[in-house]
């Protein structure tokens, strides 16, 4: 992430209220409806393995949790609209237990080939 986006995804962070988190958060909001449930779930340690470690704050990686609520009506637009300019190459988003968590990341070597 070159300084321009870094800003941007700091505005984002800020100005929406939201919340940095990483991979222990989801997992953790994961095992935990998987034990609520009293389930086994036999994707969760792949999870943990493989896809766990891209969800983490990097300089290169933006991972953050939308409260409940937060973004309603027009200022979902406006988020949209934010993201959009912070031109990532991956956005990616998941809810577990009424959270939801957002993944969003530029590709160095994408970036530098420009």
């Amino acid at each position: 992430m070159n300084a321009s986006e870094s800003d941007r995804g700091k505005l984002l962070i800020e100005g929406y209220g939201l919340r940095l988190a990483d991979h222990s958060d989801i997992t953790a909001e994961i095992l935990n409806m998987m034990n609520a449930r009293g389930e086994a779930w036999s994707w969760v340690e792949r999870w943990i393995a493989e896809d766990a470690p891209r969800w983490r704050n990097t300089p290169d990686t933006l991972v953050f949790e939308v409260p409940p609520g937060r973004l309603a009506d027009r200022q979902a637009v406006d988020f949209t609209q934010d993201v959009w300019m912070c031109k990532p190459q991956v956005f990616e988003h998941q809810t577990w237990g009424g959270r939801t968590f957002v993944r969003m990341s530029w590709s160095r070597a994408e970036r530098h080939a420009v």
